[in-house]
């Protein structure tokens, strides 16, 4: 996959496409999280609860290590579609409601 920096502007949809439907988002690109993420109120708007997986990872941050609910989506860019399971988290005073870290960037 083409590495990029910035913003992206990426669809969303669930690995069971079960609602179909797709949901365009301006992501943050972060080569300094290893992880991608997702923010728990865009998670329950796009109605993918049953599909989460409870204290599934450790995540390290500044304020120590944390378990982290994780949920899988697929990610469409163009023609690609990449499945990724991302962790869940309080993202809403942050500008971007996803974060596409290194294991989407492929490093």
């Amino acid at each position: 996959m083409k590495k990029t920096v910035g913003t992206k502007l990426v669809g969303l949809t669930n690995p069971d496409n079960e609602p179909s439907w797709v949901v365009t988002v301006e992501a943050r690109l972060d080569t300094g999280a290893s992880r991608s993420s997702i923010d728990e109120g865009f998670l329950a708007l796009l109605r993918l609860d049953d599909h989460v997986v409870e204290d599934a990872i450790k995540v390290k941050s500044a304020n120590g290590v944390t378990r982290r609910d994780t949920v899988v989506l697929v990610i469409i860019e163009g023609e690609e579609e990449v499945e990724l399971e991302v962790s869940i988290a309080d993202r809403a005073h942050m500008g971007y409601p996803v974060i596409l870290g290194r294991d989407y960037l492929g490093e």
